[in-house]
């Protein structure tokens, strides 16, 4: 959505939510019967345009159903192209750039008319639970051949996949420096807590956050206030018993930096997993925006940031890097704290949407 806005700025853009990638039952998704709901509404309002602002920007949800093999899932690829291909036309789009980051769309791309398809390599989608991997993986092949160009968020893929790709290019992720800035004021929701605070905001799921470990270090670290904020998609109960661990619901994403202002420090413990490794952290830019310390597990995307963030593993180093950030605070990171924010200037949506708009007229020129 981020790179659509961008877009938006000077061209129209179609954006088209997920059709998914599992059929949504219990245990393989969290929430089934309201992510199915919210599906249905979505649809039922068909075209819209959300941002009065920006008014060349388009999104929709196509009607389909979760089959995407066999002779019912050729039938949904058709449906789901016959859709998109009359909410081009009434978003005033004839031939188009186009960028498809799930892999179920890949048929359904390649049946657009287009002057250019870029796949967002944004994670490894066969790496994820509860899906039919042969069939992910075949979509995923079938972008890695099909694109005139593949984007990649992980220099780990990128790495791994550039030589077999028409055209590589590693471009991250982007951050609206705009939005997210130290200038400001500071969650109301953490006036009661005392400093120093570290925070954590995003989906508090166990497949990818290390909740043992966080236990550990807020065990560890007594004096340190650790608020994690953001979906609980799964038991919470072990940081319920802890004095220093606030928790709080997800909040609207232009409220995210409020939440950073509010804490002195960052941490980002993440386990480690195939999907995991693969992956590049949307809040990694964020947090350097904000301009605060980040203290994370050993991951290549945090690895290749080490000069911003603390790499540590296990509980005990994992503290010890915690105190040696805070302790420079507030009056002794004040360089760091320019280069943090220096380095997600370089990193900004805009700029990401001008590097694909420059390859695409590359790509148009051959």
């Amino acid at each position: 959505m981020q790179l659509a806005r961008a877009f938006a700025r000077s061209m129209p853009v179609l954006f088209v939510n997920s059709i998914g990638m599992r059929f949504p039952r219990r245990g393989t998704v969290s929430a089934p019967i309201t992510r199915v709901v919210r599906k249905v509404k979505s649809a039922a309002r068909r075209l819209q345009f959300p941002d009065s602002a920006l008014p060349n920007l388009a999104v929709a949800t196509p009607m389909s159903l979760p089959i995407y093999s066999g002779s019912f899932g050729r039938a949904n690829t058709s449906l789901v192209a016959s859709q998109v291909r009359r909410f081009c036309s009434r978003a005033r789009i004839s031939r188009s750039i186009v960028i498809v980051s799930i892999p179920t769309y890949a048929p359904v791309a390649m049946s657009l008319p287009r002057e250019a398809l870029f796949y967002n390599r944004s994670d490894l989608h066969s790496a994820f639970e509860g899906i039919d991997v042969e069939l992910i993986r075949e979509r995923e092949e079938m972008l890695l051949q099909g694109a005139d160009a593949v984007l990649y968020a992980s220099d780990y893929l990128f790495r791994a996949e550039q030589y077999r790709v028409k055209r590589a290019i590693l471009i991250g992720h982007g951050v609206d420096t705009e939005l997210f800035r130290p200038e400001g004021l500071p969650s109301k929701e953490l006036d009661d807590l005392p400093h120093p605070r570290v925070g954590f905001f995003g989906e508090l799921r166990q497949r990818s956050v290390d909740f043992d470990l966080i236990v550990s270090v807020a065990r560890l670290c007594p004096s340190i206030q650790f608020v994690l904020g953001g979906a609980h998609l799964d038991d919470l109960g072990q940081f319920r018993s802890l004095g220093n661990v606030r928790l709080l619901p997800p909040c609207p994403h232009h409220e995210m930096p409020e939440r950073w202002r509010g804490v002195d420090a960052a941490i980002l413990p993440y386990k480690q997993n195939t999907w995991l490794r693969a992956s590049e952290p949307v809040k990694l830019n964020e947090i350097l925006a904000m301009g605060i310390p980040a203290v994370g597990t050993p991951l290549p995307s945090l690895d290749r940031r080490s000069e911003f963030v603390e790499i540590a593993q296990g509980p005990e180093a994992f503290a010890c890097a915690l105190r040696k950030a805070l302790a420079t605070l507030p009056t002794g990171d004040i360089e760091r704290r320019e280069a943090r924010r220096a380095a997600a200037n370089l990193q900004t949506w805009d700029a990401i949407a001008d590097r694909i708009d420059r390859t695409s007229r590359d790509i148009g020129d051959i």
